[in-house]
């Protein structure tokens, strides 16, 4: 193999050594940044702004929502019409607008330790700070049938309170021949016993849900 040849083989070899040092140890050139970078550059004090528009609305509505008065049990209890519920360990009411069984102490336990300290309040009415009650009504599927709400007013048959000697009796016409009825009876302790009942007087049958 004469010179020449030897030289162009050894050309070859040494060609892809040379082009892998030189892309190794020569540093890179820095190319521009993105476009999305940019882009994020220009939105980012718009998505600000909006973030801050959204803040201010939110903080005005919340300020511009009034705030419901909150009342003491005492203040409530005097508003509105009530019948009176008493044994040997319970006490309290029963509000005739709804119904509502929102006012139920228990004699025998107070809030602390202390002597003087009030009793335990298990009901508590509406627009107090921690109300707490129940309810019983009726249900239907039929639209056009008026129901009692939790703003009727019931009215009161027989004893004006209730007892374990005198059980009471609600009663309401719905307008339309249909009288709904709760008979609350109370035994000695902590027992309430609710009776709903429906006298249908339309003429026509009626279908109801008692909850």
């Amino acid at each position: 193999m004469n010179d020449d040849l030897k030289s162009f083989y050894v050309a070859i070899f040494l060609s892809p050594l040379v082009i892998f040092g030189v892309n190794y140890f020569m540093p890179k050139k820095s190319t521009p940044a993105p476009s999305t970078e940019i882009s994020s550059a220009v939105n980012a004090p718009e998505a600000a702004v909006a973030a801050e528009t959204t803040e201010t609305a939110s903080a005005k509505t919340a300020d511009e929502k009034p705030q419901e008065e909150v009342l003491s049990s005492a203040e409530v209890l005097a508003s509105e019409p009530r019948l009176n519920l008493k044994n040997d360990v319970i006490s309290g009411s029963i509000r005739l607008r709804g119904a509502r069984f929102d006012n139920l102490n228990l004699n025998k336990y107070k809030q602390t330790i202390d002597d003087n300290s009030a009793t335990v309040e298990l009901l508590t009415p509406s627009k107090t700070a921690h109300p707490y009650f129940a309810e019983f009504g009726w249900l239907s599927t039929d639209k056009n049938l008026i129901l009692p709400s939790s703003n009727t007013v019931w009215m009161v048959e027989g004893n004006a309170s209730l007892t374990p000697e005198t059980p009471i009796t609600l009663v309401w016409y719905n307008g339309q021949g249909v009288k709904f009825i709760n008979q609350i009876s109370v035994d000695k302790n902590y027992l309430f016993t609710l009776k709903q009942s429906v006298e249908n007087n339309t003429g026509h049958e009626i279908t109801v849900y008692p909850y």
